[in-house]
């Protein structure tokens, strides 16, 4: 029987093996993609096929698009398939044919030409894809030379996941929070850390202060310009104390959100994570004060560390309902049980993590 590959050579002129497939011949991924990847710049009706038990996906890309493609010999066979620095473009152009941006990012553990990947970048005249390649090249200490975003807007770095609030203002993309652990996971990086000669709570405490110091980055940009433009004047010690202890919350929330199920999808944990923090919102006194609420919503808001968080920023402003000690003792308990309870988890399904 023929190679997969060479009858989806066949399937559509012109074509190339390309995206998840490319990445898995080219050994940047350990995971075998159940479809083979098609790119070409003809129409076909079918765009999804079986043959022989193997699915194909074509998919038609601008002529333009079309390019950095080699030969490569397959059962007496050369087939076309996009090269090396191509395909990891190939993926950050269109990160849902790869298996996500955790797919593509393993490239970089590879030595790349950043010369062609520059080169490549740029003839795909596409911002995203440059703004993608420049994120991962920053977080990897690659060097290469990207024209920086001209537009404010905000893109995605993986499509595939739901929105996050975490930002890398540089490049404009979406960063994620409360899926170090899983991403740690499919790069092979938390079983590493796992069989070094350290704790789980001190791997643990690593992502935590990931999570802190990257909150803490995106808190400043934003708080900073807002008291200087709206002429705000906060109670600076209770501002401070009550954002420096909220943030110690939330990141020890994403230990505990990453837990479980124990999984290396980081879009299980993202579904969690936007589900939670969605819906603190309405509970929380932001959007009506705690001393508005019904009994039953207020007896409702306690549960809810961002509620405490809010009355403290208040009472920095001159307002508030609770006592502030309250406020400050009540974000340090939350954060304490969130990290220890995010531990106990981790403990408990950690072999399965890798299973």
């Amino acid at each position: 029987m023929l190679h997969e590959f060479i009858i989806g050579s066949l399937l559509v002129k012109p074509s190339a093996i390309a995206y998840w497939s490319a990445l898995n011949y080219h050994g940047f991924t350990e995971q075998i993609p159940n479809t083979v990847f098609v790119q070409t710049t003809a129409r076909k009706k079918r765009q999804d096929l079986r043959i022989f038990g193997v699915r194909y996906k074509i998919i038609r890309i601008k002529p333009e698009k079309f390019f950095g493609i080699e030969k490569v010999w397959i059962e007496e066979f050369q087939v076309p398939i996009t090269d090396r620095e191509k395909t990891v473009v190939d993926c950050l152009d269109k990160p849902k044919y790869c298996g996500g941006i955790i797919e593509v990012a393993k490239a970089f553990r590879e030595e790349l030409d950043t010369e062609k990947l520059r080169e490549y970048a740029l003839r795909m005249n596409n911002s995203d894809t440059i703004r993608r390649l420049g994120h991962l090249c920053d977080y990897f200490g690659v060097d290469i030379d990207l024209p920086k975003p001209k537009t404010r807007n905000y893109i995605l770095l993986d499509p595939t996941m739901l929105r996050e609030g975490n930002v890398d203002s540089k490049w404009r993309v979406t960063a994620v929070g409360p899926t170090i652990i899983p991403w740690e996971c499919r790069g092979r990086t938390f079983e590493r850390l796992i069989t070094a000669p350290v704790s789980l709570t001190t791997v643990l405490l690593g992502d935590f202060q990931a999570s802190l110091y990257f909150g803490l980055g995106v808190s400043l940009a934003v708080s900073v310009p807002a008291v200087l433009y709206l002429g705000i004047n906060p109670s600076l010690p209770v501002f401070i104390g009550a954002t420096l202890l909220a943030l110690a919350c939330f990141s020890a929330m994403t230990i505990l959100m990453s837990s479980y199920p124990p999984k290396d999808v980081p879009a299980d944990v993202m579904m969690l994570s936007s589900l939670v923090k969605f819906s603190l919102l309405f509970i929380s006194g932001i959007f009506v004060p705690i001393e508005r609420l019904p009994s039953y919503g207020r007896a409702l808001s306690f549960v809810s560390p961002l509620t405490y968080y809010v009355d403290a920023v208040r009472h920095s402003l001159g307002g508030g309902y609770l006592p502030v000690w309250l406020d400050l003792v009540m974000l340090a308990i939350f954060a304490v049980a969130f990290f220890m309870a995010g531990a106990w988890v981790h403990e408990k399904v950690l072999e399965r993590r890798f299973t």
